[in-house]
């Protein structure tokens, strides 16, 4: 069976959103405060679809993402940026 182009969603869809609280590029690592949740630990290696750009986050970036567990609490896994607009 193939599938035509209205019936393959064009983002894959994620358990989670929210919305990039900080991000230290220079540490690789950062913090999404998830929608109806706490904040979320997120490192630059699950960052995805960013190409050949270098893996980092802006505070205020909408992101998707699964929820994982890093050992010491919550992490956000297979991260996806949905919207780039972010404050200066």
């Amino acid at each position: 069976m193939q599938l035509n182009d209205e019936q393959v969603e064009s983002k894959p869809t994620y358990a989670m959103e929210g919305t990039v609280a900080s991000f230290d590029d220079s540490k690789g690592y950062g913090w999404i405060a998830r929608d109806g949740g706490p904040d979320v630990f997120v490192h630059f290696t699950q960052i995805r679809g960013m190409g050949k750009q270098r893996r980092q986050l802006f505070p205020g970036w909408r992101v998707s993402f699964e929820l994982g567990d890093a050992g010491r609490g919550p992490m956000a896994l297979n991260v996806h940026v949905l919207d780039q607009e972010h404050s200066a």
